[in-house]
């Protein structure tokens, strides 16, 4: 994409103009936002891996959204055994990347966790998945996470994390295959050991034919085909594919996106150019990845498109 791409509220990108509302902010719409929204139809796409988009898409179900349920990605275990090197009890932390890290190297360990053996994650959800399993425990290890208020992402963990971290340090991380390394290199500036154990792999999940239908359907007599939930950057970068390989690239057209994180806004930028068939520029909301606050923006946009809100949207 040319031109600069830009995350804050209520700022256009000066190309797409692309209308940016942090909905976490406290601040409104604008009315052009609210104009493009405002009488359409209740549609929403989400985008997530299957095995977290149940709860979310049920609830919407009951509030009236029609809901597609389009993965993005297959989140693919690798067939990697964790070996004496890689157990906990080596370690002054490992951290994990995602609740599917975490499920696929506890269910390897035959031996509680190591009480002195600290534990990282980048976000709540995968942080409540490790208290599940731990509960039963006598000892906890300590458990960190971006602090209230920070945003849920490597960076935002390192804000809470990096004291704790010395040169003399053993830090093990356990993530996804081709995911980001900045983490690994903040601990290695640290002078840290840090060893990185791949235990799963992203692939591009293909467009089902009833999901493929669903969108034709949505997309017919001139409407957009909802509002799309794109909550990675893999993910977006998946879907731009699986849209192509369907032959839908361009035909659909969604009337927002929903995004859990600003480094996304260019992501979704890239993806709306290359889906534009129509003359629309998207609005583009921000909010967090926790499901109470997913469930809220959709609420709040509910009211937008319902027509009952005069004010905020």
């Amino acid at each position: 994409m040319n031109g600069h791409c830009v995350a804050d509220s209520h700022v256009a990108n000066p190309e797409g103009m692309h209308q940016v509302i942090d909905l976490l902010s406290g601040q409104g719409c604008t009315a052009a936002a609210r104009s493009l929204l405002q009488g359409l139809p209740l549609r929403v796409v989400l985008t997530r891996p299957a095995q977290r988009q149940q709860s979310l898409e049920q609830k919407l179900q009951e509030q009236g959204w029609d809901v597609l349920s389009l993965p993005a990605l297959q989140l693919a275990s690798l067939d990697v055994e964790i070996t004496q090197e890689f157990l906990p009890v080596h370690y002054d932390w490992v951290m994990f990347v995602s609740r599917t890290a975490w499920h696929l190297y506890y269910s390897q360990l035959d031996k509680p966790w190591p009480s002195n053996t600290g534990i990282a994650v980048v976000g709540a959800s995968t942080a409540r998945a490790i208290l599940d399993d731990l509960e039963s425990q006598d000892a906890l290890p300590q458990l960190m996470m971006p602090a209230a208020g920070v945003s849920q992402d490597s960076e935002g963990l390192w804000a809470s994390l990096s004291e704790h971290v010395t040169a003399k340090s053993r830090v093990l991380i356990v993530a996804g295959k081709d995911g980001r390394q900045w983490l690994e290199h903040a601990i290695k500036g640290k002078g840290a050991e840090v060893k990185v154990l791949h235990l799963y792999e992203r692939r591009v999940n293909p467009v089902s034919e009833a999901a493929r239908q669903t969108l034709l359907q949505w997309s017919s007599d001139g409407m957009h085909a909802g509002i799309w939930l794109m909550t990675s950057p893999h993910g977006i970068a998946a879907l731009q594919s699986s849209l192509n390989d369907a032959g839908l690239l361009k035909v659909v057209c969604p009337a927002a996106f929903v995004l859990t994180h600003p480094r996304l806004v260019c992501k979704a930028v890239e993806l709306a150019q290359a889906m534009a068939v129509k003359a629309v520029n998207q609005p583009v909301f921000l909010t967090d990845p926790q499901e109470d606050a997913l469930w809220q923006a959709f609420m709040i946009l509910r009211q937008t498109m319902l027509g009952q809100d005069n004010t905020d949207c």
